[in-house]
C-alpha cells in the first residue's frame, strides 16, 4: 500500500489507514469516513474533515492545437479549502467521478460546504 501522510506532513494512525482502505474512490479521489485521501506525488495525502469548511470542483477549459485543427478539453479540479485557503487539491478528466465525489462527501461530512464553482 501507499505511504499515506497527512496534509502537515506526519504520519497518519492504524485508524485512518483502515479507512483508505474501505473509503469508496472517485478515480483516485477516496472518500472515508474521517477525511479525504489523494495521490500527491509518491504518497497519498490526508486531510481529515475538521481540517477543511468548503469543498468544490472547478472546471478548466484547454485547448489544444494539432497539425489541422483545434481541439478543447476538459479537466475538473476538487478543492478542499480552509477559509480563504487551499489546502489541497486533486485533478482529474472524470466529469461523473469528481460530481460522485462531491455527492458522497456531502454524505460524509454534512458540516462541510460543498458546491460546484
Amino acid at each position: 500500500m501507499m505511504k499515506i501522510v497527512s496534509v502537515s506532513g506526519s504520519p497518519v494512525s492504524a485508524e485512518v489507514e483502515k479507512d483508505y482502505a474501505n473509503a469508496p474512490a472517485f478515480d483516485k479521489l477516496r472518500i472515508g469516513n474521517t477525511g479525504v485521501f489523494f495521490p500527491s506525488g509518491f504518497r497519498m495525502s490526508y486531510i481529515p474533515y475538521d481540517s477543511f469548511d468548503c469543498s468544490y470542483v472547478k472546471v478548466h477549459d484547454t485547448k489544444a492545437r494539432m497539425c489541422c485543427a483545434t481541439t478543447g478539453f476538459e479537466y475538473f479540479r476538487i478543492v478542499f479549502m480552509s477559509g480563504e485557503k487551499c489546502i489541497g487539491d486533486y485533478l482529474s478528466e472524470d466529469k461523473e467521478a469528481m460530481q460522485a465525489a462531491l455527492d458522497q462527501l456531502r454524505i460524509s461530512a454534512p458540516g462541510i460546504q460543498v458546491g460546484l464553482k
